[in-house]
């Protein structure tokens, strides 16, 4: 009788772990089919892209790298230099909405990987802080400049070159000089950038001459000199940024045409 018995309980426990290991394996499943309850959901990643021309100027964030579809998200603009203005923010393509905050805009994810961009303006800086401006402008007779500069614009027929000139004011740079492919000298205190690539190209400028040394180590002003050989007829804008202080965030612009010689 005893060992009757103890098969039959035997019997009960083992239909009973059946019961419970089969209630579990249903659970599982329906919780993968529904991801409610424990799948994985799907998400998408978010990538931002600064301009490749004033990218380092700037910056682009989102408040996700990866969200899923129907999700709100921020993109925030921050740190834009002062000859630069980031009015429009797209994700693929399409124009983000305005944010509640300046600078802020908002796009819905889809159901799909978003790459934001941002549409870059150039503000018009005729003098920077500490006295940074332009001083004179040289152009030769084949070129003409759009506005005259305060300073008056001299003309230097047959010299073959179109030079601008600044002065950073009471805040020098560096004067550390590395030769250009021509073998010309360029100051690496400074960058100079064209708007306009099919008017000055910016394999165009062949020098950038720092002035008015002090202690041999610092210059307060630049003569910017172009290859008028590579200049077509057009208008531009150059910028000219103080890459050394840069905790300044110094950038001046000015307004260039190029003429055909009559």
């Amino acid at each position: 009788m005893k060992s009757k018995w103890l098969a039959l309980g035997m019997a009960a426990l083992a239909l009973a772990g059946l019961g419970a290991f089969a209630a579990c394996g249903d659970g599982g499943s329906t919780g993968g089919e529904g991801g409610a309850g424990g799948g994985t959901a799907v998400s998408y990643s978010v990538s931002c892209e600064e301009d490749d021309v004033f990218g380092d100027y700037y910056n682009l964030d989102a408040d996700y790298s990866r969200v899923g579809a129907g999700k709100t998200v921020t993109v925030t603009v921050s740190d834009a230099w002062n000859f630069i203005s980031v009015s429009k923010v797209y994700a693929n393509g399409t124009e983000c909405a305005a944010g509640s905050e300046a600078g802020e805009f908002t796009f819905t994810m889809p159901e799909k990987d978003v790459t934001v961009t941002a549409e870059v303006t150039v503000n018009d800086v005729s003098e920077g802080d500490y006295g940074m401006a332009w001083t004179s402008a040289t152009l030769d007779f084949a070129l003409s400049k759009e506005d005259d500069l305060a300073s008056g614009v001299q003309i230097a027929e047959d010299t073959g070159r179109f030079s601008l000139t600044a002065t950073f004011g009471t805040r020098s740079v560096q004067n550390q000089v590395t030769a250009n492919d021509d073998g010309y000298g360029k100051l690496t205190s400074c960058e100079v950038i064209s708007t306009n690539e099919a008017v000055i190209p910016s394999d165009a400028v062949t020098r950038l001459n720092g002035g008015d040394f002090t202690n041999g180590s610092l210059c307060s002003g630049v003569t910017i000199e172009f290859d008028t050989e590579r200049l077509a007829p057009g208008t531009t804008t150059i910028i000219l940024i103080d890459t050394d202080n840069t905790e300044l965030e110094r950038a001046i612009t000015i307004d260039v045409t190029i003429t055909a010689a009559q």
